[in-house]
């Protein structure tokens, strides 16, 4: 038989729970990895469907920012347009008058 003395069976000892340890590290380590692979899975799936959401409201408000540009395109010509016709009524208006004393003029000469 072979005898083995304290300190060879402390050696073993401590090679033994050294291994244990090791091992157990081993374990945790690859159960803490598959369950961060899985938690990023869905992470990455949310990032993705937020980066969707995120395009299409870039695109509502590319669409809202060409209407209210259209709209403001639209009030600038309608302000022309009313600003133009202001002016015209105003040039017809004096050149009736014009056109009546000139008329009262003539009534006036042929009477």
């Amino acid at each position: 038989m072979i005898a083995i003395s304290d300190a060879d069976a402390s050696t073993i000892g401590a090679i033994l729970v050294f291994a244990a340890a090791i091992a157990g590290l081993y374990v945790q380590n690859r159960r803490n990895t598959n369950s961060q692979r899985g938690d990023h899975a869905a992470t990455a799936e949310m990032v993705r469907e937020i980066r969707d959401d995120q395009r299409e409201m870039k695109a509502d408000l590319r669409d809202v920012k060409d209407e209210v540009r259209s709209h403001g395109d639209r009030l600038r010509n309608l302000e022309h347009m009313t600003a133009v016709q202001d002016h015209t009524d105003r040039v017809v208006a004096e050149n009736g008058r014009k056109l009546q004393a000139i008329q009262d003029t003539q009534k006036e000469q042929a009477s």
